[in-house]
């Protein structure tokens, strides 16, 4: 449901300059080499909030000198060994959808080796970093009780070996498979590198978006069949919280209806079921909530009469540059796509009527438009935790979520992909 995430900022230019509107992340937790780096914060999906890395350190060696704290023997225990890397400072932090947590430093002896005791009577996510207090690092599942050997290979991408621990060895299994999906990544970054979007042309475009999605839709799947098929652990809220940037909710039910049914007095169980309760309308699988209100006439019009079509719901103003200048994009598609059961609902955030209804004119937008005259307060906007424009929904014929954000290309793409 959150991923923390960086992006290469030097790939990130260029796949734009390509015009692809993709974000290629990576789950800088359990993905990335030592050559990555990350800002002091980075954004979390699906909500928009942020979660806040480990702060108030700025020495390295000042953690290493940290004394630990004394542990009882049925405390959570690993020892473990960076190859190569004597003398190195290893944190463990314990990973929350809010913010990262500073536990425990050392630093490796002379062959390389380490050991951490923590206590932890309910389950909790942590990871260990090498010489830095942020990700990259290896994610593991903390409890009383268990007791876990590590190799950890520092290198273009983080390499492990674990033994030992449940729910650690679930936890293996799903750092493997991210591992070989980010491995093809790589591999796809370098041969975009080598596009010079000065003179690609539009099928190369669109042929680097298709291979994009597809390879992401078969990560998804192969997490979706790992929360379905593996054992029930500490591992399978992992995959569902940190791994997917906008996960299915059918995924997420079943994650959350294993951990119930398994661990349902686990705090991180508790914890997804409240945060999908507050994000489910607006997530990838949920059921759009319905708006009603009052198009240019005075006449009010309703979302849901718009069920049997695939729908974007589009918030947007007068007054807003960027949908402006995303009009002529979303006129094309809508004139190509409206006799096959397309269908727009545009919400405006203007607050005077005249201007709201001469932009409607001005740039010839044939769809139904509503609003509540409200800008920012408007009540649809409130409902939509929109906090930003343009800002848009695509919902199935069910009125279901099925993507947002889609603009140019992207929408397009969408589009003739379902109608297809």
């Amino acid at each position: 449901m959150y991923m923390i995430r960086y992006s290469n900022r030097k790939f990130m230019k260029h796949i734009t300059g390509l015009k692809i509107t993709l974000f290629l992340s990576f789950v800088v937790l359990i993905s990335c080499g030592n050559n990555g780096s990350a800002s002091n914060k980075e954004s979390a999906t699906l909500d928009g909030s942020e979660i806040e890395l480990v702060e108030g350190v700025s020495m390295l060696d000042e953690l290493s000198t940290n004394p630990s704290k004394v542990v009882s023997e049925k405390a959570f225990k690993v020892s473990g060994q960076v190859v190569g890397m004597p003398n190195s400072l290893v944190v463990l932090n314990e990973l929350t959808t809010q913010k990262i947590n500073f536990i425990d430093s050392t630093r490796t002896n002379d062959k390389g080796e380490f050991e951490f005791a923590v206590e932890s009577e309910s389950l909790r996510i942590g990871y260990i970093s090498v010489n830095s207090v942020k990700p990259p690092g290896v994610p593991l599942v903390l409890q009383n009780g268990e007791k876990v050997k590590i190799e950890i290979r520092m290198g273009r991408f983080i390499e492990t070996v674990v033994k030992g621990g449940y729910h650690n060895t679930e936890m293996k299994k799903l750092y493997d498979l991210y591992m070989g999906h980010n491995v093809n990544n790589g591999a796809f970054q370098e041969r975009i590198q080598g596009l010079d979007p000065r003179t690609v042309g539009d099928s190369m475009k669109r042929a680097v978006n298709i291979e994009y999605e597809a390879m992401n839709k078969i990560h998804e799947q192969e997490v979706w069949d790992f929360i379905k098929q593996s054992p029930t652990s500490g591992a399978t809220y992992f995959a569902a919280t940190f791994i997917i940037q906008q996960p299915n909710m059918s995924m997420l039910d079943d994650a959350l209806g294993k951990l119930q049914k398994d661990l349902p007095e686990e705090a991180i169980t508790k914890e997804l079921k409240t945060r999908m309760n507050q994000v489910r309308p607006l997530a990838i699988g949920g059921e759009a909530p319905d708006i009603s209100l009052e198009n240019p006439e005075g006449e009010i019009v309703k979302l849901s009469s718009l069920r049997g079509k695939v729908v974007l719901i589009d918030f947007w103003a007068s007054w807003c540059r960027p949908c402006r200048a995303e009009n002529p994009n979303v006129k094309r598609v809508y004139e190509k796509y409206k006799d096959k059961g397309f269908d727009i609902y545009g919400v405006s955030l203007d607050k005077n009527r005249d201007k709201w209804k001469g932009a409607i004119a001005q740039d010839g937008l044939t769809w139904k438009h509503v609003s509540d005259l409200k800008g920012w307060q408007s009540s649809a906007a409130q409902l939509y935790k929109v906090s930003s424009i343009p800002k848009t929904f695509l919902l199935d014929k069910n009125g279901r979520v099925i993507d947002m954000d889609l603009r140019g290309p992207a929408l397009e793409n969408k589009l003739a992909e379902l109608f297809n």
